[in-house]
């Protein structure tokens, strides 16, 4: 028998052991596959080398019985802890906004927004991003993609969603790079924004979504900032 041929069966046997090893059981949850958070990369010795595809991903509301997967994956994702009323909040939360991302049956992304009361217009809403993120090892796949379009999809099926907005610290060039990429655009800065992070600084971005901007440019541009949540800036002494 080839040598090749013997080692087979077991290097596939060692994969699905690798894989097994890596699931994380949140506590509480039992072993159903809603109830985890898994990650997973090439076999030892394998040169840790694996071409990034495309994955079907499905998605799932984020509720009770499952919230403290959310925070199973914001450990793995973020460098800042959330508190535990960002939990609490979570499952009261619209479910055009709040999903899982699953593949294989288990959990590797969410998206978490927020309808909010639209400064200045009481008939409009703003949609602010709380978080979107996806475990390290199915970056790259288009995971974060679709959750983002899940998000701005449903926006758009609602006339009283003005604008969707979000933070994002200063360095994070990828963050800044993918959101571009969607068509957000920067409006503005707030510096000490993070307290446990550096920098502490973070951009404002925003994607106008059924919000008319005003012709003047300056004006459409001071206008869309302050509808984020952007203070103005300091008034400069005069030379």
């Amino acid at each position: 028998v080839p040598l090749a041929a013997k080692h087979r069966p077991r290097r596939r046997a060692s994969r699905r052991a690798w894989r097994r090893q890596q699931v994380m059981e949140a506590d509480g949850e039992g072993s159903t596959s809603e109830g985890r958070v898994w990650q997973w990369g090439p076999p030892r010795g394998s040169g840790g080398s694996r071409k990034k595809r495309r994955l079907d991903v499905s998605f799932g509301d984020i509720h009770t019985q499952n919230v403290q997967q959310l925070r199973k994956l914001n450990e793995h994702t973020f460098p800042v802890k959330y508190a535990d009323k960002f939990y609490a909040e979570i499952p009261t939360l619209n479910k055009e906004f709040t999903q899982f991302a699953y593949f294989g049956g288990f959990v590797v992304g969410a998206i978490c927004g927020r309808l909010e009361p639209m400064p200045g217009d009481a008939a409009k809403k703003r949609l602010y991003i709380m978080t979107i993120g996806v475990l390290v090892a199915y970056r790259e796949c288009g995971v974060g993609r679709r959750l983002l379009n899940y998000l701005l999809d449903n926006a758009r099926k609602r006339p009283e969603i003005a604008l969707v907005y979000l933070h994002v610290q200063t360095n994070n060039d990828t963050a800044l790079t993918f959101y571009a990429e969607a068509g957000f655009e920067k409006v503005g800065k707030i510096e000490n924004y993070y307290k446990r992070i550096e920098p502490p600084d973070c951009y404002v971005l925003c994607k106008p979504v059924h919000y008319v901007r005003p012709d003047d440019p300056a004006l459409a541009a001071t206008e869309l900032a302050a509808s984020c949540g952007v203070p103005p800036a300091p008034l400069r002494p005069e030379a």
